[in-house]
């Protein structure tokens, strides 16, 4: 596959699922050259084990189509793009014992409608929702229990994680609020809708609203400058880019509309 290295195309292509890791490897590429070395992919063997030991067929819904063209490229490895981002591991074999580990001590876990395919860290899964009754197909899951919506679809969230992972220029400020301090801030606003608000600041530092953006991550690119701001328990997000100036003052006009602190700095 030949990947185009483009250093001027800081924008992710829009396509479907016959593009999709085409367009994906293209936009980490300018960031990372070498992650297309790094993954793996998945055995045909491993991904028909992981749908018989996951008991798939019994909902009605089916597996997204976007993952398994994930588990065809990068389903041993993903060169950190959700192990990294999300803290965790998407690996298919971690993933198949999982779901042994299910059947051996926890096979309620098999009568809800959820498909466990990342596994965090500090306990809890991200999960495909096959019941249809929310328009968000992700979720949360604890054991295989609703927690709450996490992202859109996986389309958006590879696109998400590629962003948080690789997206990185010569100045990188981070900032966070709890869920407190986030609902306060938001309350002094003459709108409740912060994706408003974002669109407002984006727009001033001639930002565009990417497409991947959702009810949970909002994130702006620009020629140099980005930023991105996930409401998930309270507030989080970064900016980032080559002018120092700008990325200060991006970072403190989100974090001061947010209710945020400054968490982390590295400018040049």
């Amino acid at each position: 596959m030949q990947i185009k290295r483009n250093n001027e195309m800081q924008y992710p292509e829009m396509g479907d699922n016959t593009n999709l890791f085409q367009r994906l490897a293209n936009y980490i590429s300018i960031f990372d050259y070498d992650w297309i070395e790094r993954i793996i992919p998945a055995s045909r063997a491993s991904i028909d084990l992981l749908m018989k030991v996951a008991e798939v067929n019994k909902w009605e819904k089916k597996i997204p189509e976007s993952y398994l063209i994930f588990l065809k490229y990068m389903g041993a490895n993903d060169g950190g793009l959700l192990s990294k981002s999300l803290v965790g591991t998407a690996e298919i074999d971690e993933i198949i014992d999982l779901y042994e580990e299910f059947h051996k001590y926890s096979p309620e876990v098999f009568c809800e409608p959820y498909f466990p395919f990342f596994q965090r860290e500090m306990g809890g899964e991200l999960s495909f929702d096959l019941s249809g009754k929310h328009t968000q197909n992700i979720v949360e899951t604890d054991n295989g229990e609703y927690f709450r919506v996490a992202a859109e679809n996986f389309e958006n969230l590879l696109f998400q994680c590629a962003f948080d992972r690789f997206v990185r220029y010569n100045n990188f400020i981070s900032f966070s609020g709890s869920p407190n301090r986030f609902n306060k801030a938001i309350s002094n606003h003459e709108t409740e809708d912060i994706y408003e608000m974002l669109d407002d600041i984006a727009k001033n530092y001639g930002l565009q609203k990417a497409w991947f953006s959702d009810s949970k991550h909002y994130i702006a690119i620009g020629i140099s400058d980005s930023f991105c701001v996930k409401k998930m328990n309270g507030v989080l997000g970064f900016a980032t880019g080559n002018n120092k100036r700008i990325i200060e003052e991006i970072s403190m006009v989100l974090s001061g509309n947010l209710g945020a602190d400054i968490q982390r700095k590295e400018l040049e």
